[in-house]
């Protein structure tokens, strides 16, 4: 049985670190419980969404999960996860370990040029 997913909100009701989780359905009412583990298949953002405050809510929360909540949340960041590669290759060496190089900019704006072009 499938189960769509709307919105998902985390409540911690007790000490003993209890994890409500609490679905909506479109027209229907909110459902709650207890998961005995998760499977994360896409990453915590994209482009018009941001779920960080679930993967947050579910570490939180004790809730096991298949692939391990702290590497996707590590993993949110691609040039995050390219600075560790670049780590492995200083330690390894360019040839054992290559990469493709690529810059960082720190934000849009310094990826526009101030150069004239004619």
């Amino acid at each position: 049985r499938t189960i769509l997913i709307l919105h998902a909100y985390f409540v911690i009701p007790s000490l003993y670190l209890t994890l409500a989780l609490f679905i909506s359905y479109s027209k229907q009412v909110a459902r709650s419980f207890r998961p005995d583990f998760v499977l994360i298949r896409q990453p915590p953002r994209d482009g018009s969404n941001d779920y960080r405050s679930t993967i947050i809510g579910l570490k939180y929360g004790g809730v096991p999960s298949i692939n391990s909540l702290h590497s996707v949340y590590q993993f949110q960041d691609k040039p995050w996860v390219f600075a560790h590669l670049l780590q492995l290759q200083r330690r390894l060496g360019r040839d054992a370990f290559p990469l493709i190089d690529q810059t960082f900019f720190p934000n849009a704006r310094d990826l526009v040029s101030d150069f004239e072009i004619y």
